[in-house]
């Protein structure tokens, strides 16, 4: 059996029968693709035998799905394959560098640590303090709904949202909701 001379579906065909010579003839035949890419698509995260593992797989599930009727294209249809399965690779090491690598903590389950670490530096004069306390409390009185104010009172209180939901009554969503039209309003009239 001459397999080297065989077309590349007639292979495919054979591979899907349990051919190993025929799978390992396509990784030969296409391993200049397969380095070409990772050359030409450098990651420094991916190793070459990394990059020849994942390629194997790739070759494998193309070799699974490819259309034999077809009789011509397969290596453009593996090339298009390889490339995406690039492209996933490097989202998911740049998803990895976008995760916190701590624990994650909200700016509203602290208030005052926050308040004190995001000092607003025109805070810092007692005059400016004394205007903003007044503008505070004015935006509080005239533009918070009753809603709103008791959600503020009770966030600077130091309860949590679980508790603030439990004690008037409200869900997650109403809560958010409130929080953030509070936020809005202090922001408006700064």
């Amino acid at each position: 059996m001459y397999i080297k001379t065989e077309a590349d579906w007639v292979l495919v065909k054979k591979a899907r029968e349990g051919s190993e010579s025929a799978l390992k003839e396509l990784m030969d035949r296409y391993n200049p693709l397969i380095l070409s890419i990772q050359k030409r698509y450098y990651l420094q995260e991916l190793e070459l035998s990394e990059w020849l593992q994942e390629s194997r797989i790739v070759l494998w599930e193309v070799v699974k799905r490819f259309d034999v009727t077809r009789t011509h294209a397969f290596g453009s249809y593996l090339k298009t394959a390889l490339l995406n399965c690039r492209r996933d690779y490097t989202r998911r090491i740049n998803a990895k560098k976008r995760k916190a690598t701590g624990p994650v903590t909200s700016i509203d389950a602290n208030p005052t640590f926050f308040a004190e670490t995001l000092a607003d530096e025109r805070l810092f004069s007692s005059e400016n303090l004394v205007i903003f306390q007044q503008q505070f409390f004015e935006t509080v009185k005239k533009e918070m709904s009753k809603m709103e104010r008791s959600v503020l009172i009770a966030l600077l209180s130091g309860e949590t949202e679980a508790e603030i939901c439990q004690r008037f009554q409200i869900d997650h969503i109403q809560f958010h909701n409130a929080n953030e039209r509070i936020k809005r309003k202090i922001r408006q009239n700064r």
